[in-house]
């Protein structure tokens, strides 16, 4: 009797949990707080939300697209596998047939863009979650339809809708056909998996979509711990390591796994995030970059959405020191000059910085840490950039 008292009142709990979620990784007494300005006219506010209406618009003309819409076809013969070219590999002039293929880190090849999916996902996931938020905000179904239309015709086309793996993303010509560096393109699926939240509820998105969608995720998640390219991921030791349970941690929130979630947060993420810091805040693995201003950021980017969500499941990441007294502050502090450019950035940095990035971060770890100083930089960054001073879900930039 004991045992089945115990499980009932996991269930209730983890039901609870379920009902709860309004996002996945944003914070969602903001975005309530936000609705509820809307609702009063705030002039901030209202502003932001019609800069998503404006984009919601553009989007409402889009046909959403497929992973099968493509003119390659990935190793498989199937057009429903995602496939990928990786950003920075370029034909060695050497061979004459320029294989295998040789890194230029932080230079983008062209070539990139022959594989329509990398862009095509974007469109998706976009068009997805700008028109999810302006449904969540305005109540018009009109949105809700074509969030539900891009979510469909990416995931649950029994035709058309893609594969649960990434077999085939970011390939090195020459030296293999994916490798597990390509992961770090599905981060996307975060505001898929918002957007879905933000749909429950209206008429265009139904409980039979919600089971499908939950599945198609369920499978994606085995896969990325089960397969070789998702094992390889699962090794980072960079940015890659941390979107890779970043996006571990979404699914099973989405898929309401919630003590799967804890076990990802306690026994990865955590040791994941702070292995990589120095007793100065440094990120070594990212500090050699040729872009390091920005994957320093961009892996900060993903700590933030891991505190975000772990959060939902009663977890502090944001004020969590360890026992080797490692913390996110120390990250944050590490940058904090740099951010404020009252000292020059020496490590590399071959393509200007966006500092509105920097802003958005700072401010969320101003509240998260309750530490005056990150929120007073955040705003001397956006004092000539008014676009960044207000949102409506306050860090709808990260995975972007």
């Amino acid at each position: 009797m004991k045992s089945l008292l115990s499980t009932l009142l996991l269930l209730s709990v983890m039901m609870s949990q379920a009902q709860s979620l309004l996002t996945i990784s944003y914070d969602d007494n903001y975005i309530k707080n936000a609705k509820q300005a809307v609702i009063n006219k705030d002039p901030d506010k209202l502003k932001a939300l019609d800069a998503f209406v404006k984009q919601a618009n553009k989007a409402l003309k889009v046909v959403p697209p497929s992973v099968a819409d493509k003119d390659k076809v990935p190793p498989s013969g199937d057009k429903r596998d995602y496939m990928s070219l990786a950003p920075y590999w370029f034909p060695d002039s050497t061979k004459p047939d320029g294989k295998p293929y040789i890194r230029r880190d932080g230079v983008r090849n062209p070539e990139i863009f022959d594989y329509k999916e990398r862009e095509n996902i974007k469109v998706m996931g976009d068009g997805a979650i700008n028109c999810a938020v302006v449904y969540y905000f305005t109540g018009d179904e009109q949105y809700a339809q074509k969030a539900a239309d891009f979510l469909r015709a990416w995931f649950l086309d029994p035709q058309k809708g893609m594969n649960p793996n990434f077999n085939y993303a970011q390939a090195v010509i020459g030296r293999n056909e994916g490798r597990g560096a390509g992961l770090i393109e599905a981060r996307i699926f975060i505001p898929v998996m918002n957007a879905a939240k933000l749909l429950e509820g209206s008429k265009a998105w139904t409980d039979k979509d919600k089971t499908e969608l939950q599945a198609w995720f369920k499978a994606f998640l085995e896969w990325m711990e089960t397969s070789k390219v998702g094992k390889e991921e699962m090794a980072a030791q960079n940015n890659h390591g941390t979107f890779y349970d970043a996006s571990r941690l979404a699914m099973c929130l989405y898929t309401d796994q919630f003590s799967k979630g804890k076990d990802i947060v306690n026994n990865s993420a955590l040791n994941r995030i702070f292995n990589q810091q120095t007793k100065d805040g440094e990120m070594p693995h990212e500090l050699v970059r040729t872009l390091a201003m920005h994957y320093t950021t961009f892996n900060l980017e993903a700590m933030v959405l891991i505190a975000t969500m772990a959060e939902k499941i009663d977890i502090d990441v944001y004020n969590y020191t360890d026992g080797q007294g490692r913390n996110i502050q120390r990250y944050v502090d590490f940058m904090l000059p740099y951010y404020a450019q009252e000292e020059e950035w020496t490590y590399p940095q071959i393509k200007p910085f966006d500092y509105d990035r920097a802003a958005t971060l700072l401010q969320i770890f101003g509240v998260k840490m309750h530490t005056a100083e990150y929120i007073k930089v955040a705003e001397r960054i956006t004092s000539n950039n008014p676009k960044a001073k207000e949102t409506l879900l306050g860090q709808q930039s990260i995975t972007q």
